[in-house]
């Protein structure tokens, strides 16, 4: 790592969904409660950035997509300034949920708080510009980019930034030469699935090449394994900050709960070091907690597992490739079209939703990626599972 005298700290954390029981404490005004011993720690820091992945309104309207349409009392954010974050990321696929005017006002309320947000805005061409700051005396610039989903901003309306690889590693490189050091916080990566796939590891090198000193991911829910390259790291998922239960769904598995937030060490030659801080969320008493001694060691065993297998050449793409075998629903999806394709029959509420799904397999970059490892595992007949895969995926809480 690069060396310097005068470091800032800055805290990244990874999806923060204050739905449910953590909305309720919120209107409560219970929020040191619900930040438990992790808030010290999120006050430790020069800046702080989180993941708002949802929308902050009482009022809007659903859009049409795939999976969940979340929201928030925006009342909630005097509790949310108790972790005093500075930068919200709405970079996400859920910023956009209940349509542009209430993602309007999600960054209306955020700058009502006295906070910023990055990775969104009225149109495309802003939703993609950085954000810039000074902080003793070291500039940063921070950009916020998604996967591309039901929530991309468009050259004319609003929403929040997709990717855009040729553009975003322009940018950063622009950026990076005006002598600010570059944070790349990414929404990307399958679902559940603990290996990033070899366009999300691509695509986070070229960021690194480009002039970024820390490229950061969330979206998978479950915790990706941490690789240093270059002068710099990327951390593939942090897994969720703060994202209970839902009311009226199932119980996740345990890994739904489980995170950890980064607080880099930056000066003005680069990146100097960073701390893992590995937390959960307590469903039973509704709070955040550090974890244990025995927890923390099981969690520090799996991601050095994970970070060795990013580290070991073509092993990742192997055991991402393996992993994709766990998602059969997607088969289901793909059979179901298909015979309604061939039959012409569009009739029925279930058969338009497997349309929807197809489009949205089509169009949202995570499902491509488990849509090439299923085909060319059927394809080339490849059956190469790691023995170690299912011990791993179990180990760190994922039991289907």
């Amino acid at each position: 790592m690069k060396k310097s005298t005068d470091p800032i700290k800055i805290i990244l954390t990874g999806d923060l969904c204050p739905v449910a029981d953590v909305e309720r404490k919120f209107q409560q005004k219970r929020g040191e409660e619900v930040f438990g011993d992790v808030l010290p720690q999120l006050l430790d820091k020069d800046l702080s950035i989180t993941n708002l992945e949802l929308a902050l309104t009482q009022g809007g309207k659903e859009i049409d997509k795939c999976g969940p349409n979340l929201k928030a009392d925006p009342a909630i954010f005097s509790e949310l300034k108790k972790a005093d974050f500075d930068i919200y990321s709405v970079a996400n696929n859920h910023a956009r949920d209940f349509d542009d005017s209430a993602f309007t006002e999600t960054l209306s309320h955020i700058e009502a708080a006295g906070a910023k947000y990055i990775g969104g805005g009225s149109d495309a061409a802003t939703a993609a510009k950085p954000l810039k700051l000074n902080i003793k005396n070291i500039k940063v610039a921070i950009f916020a980019i998604s996967m591309h989903c039901d929530c991309d901003a468009s050259a004319t309306t609003p929403g929040v930034n997709a990717l855009n690889l040729p553009y975003n590693i322009m940018d950063i490189m622009k950026t990076a030469q005006e002598g600010y050091q570059v944070l790349v916080v990414f929404h990307d990566g399958k679902e559940f699935c603990p290996f990033p796939a070899d366009r999300i590891r691509n695509y986070c090198h070229a960021f690194i090449d480009a002039g970024a000193c820390a490229v950061i991911g969330h979206h998978p829910h479950i915790i990706r394994g941490i690789e240093r390259y270059r002068d710099g790291i990327i951390a593939y998922s942090l897994g969720n900050f703060l994202f209970p239960q839902r009311d009226g769904t199932p119980m996740p598995d345990p890994f739904w709960f489980n995170g950890f937030s980064l607080r880099l060490q930056v000066g003005s030659s680069g990146l100097l070091d960073y701390d893992v801080i590995p937390h959960h969320y307590n469903h039973k008493k509704g709070c955040l907690e550090l974890m244990n001694k025995d927890d923390r060691h099981l969690f520090f065993k799996n991601l050095n597992r994970l970070n060795d297998i990013l580290a070991s050449g073509n092993q990742n793409q192997r055991y991402f490739s393996a992993d994709s075998e766990s998602f059969t629903e997607y088969a289901d999806f793909l059979s179901k079209f298909t015979k309604n394709l061939s039959n012409n029959s569009w009739e029925t509420t279930a058969e338009k939703q497997t349309a929807k799904a197809f489009h949205h397999f089509l169009t949202c970059n995570e499902h491509w990626d488990l849509l090439e490892a299923l085909s060319l595992r059927k394809w080339q007949g490849d059956v190469d599972v790691p023995e170690d895969l299912k011990e791993i995926t179990q180990s760190l809480g994922r039991t289907f």
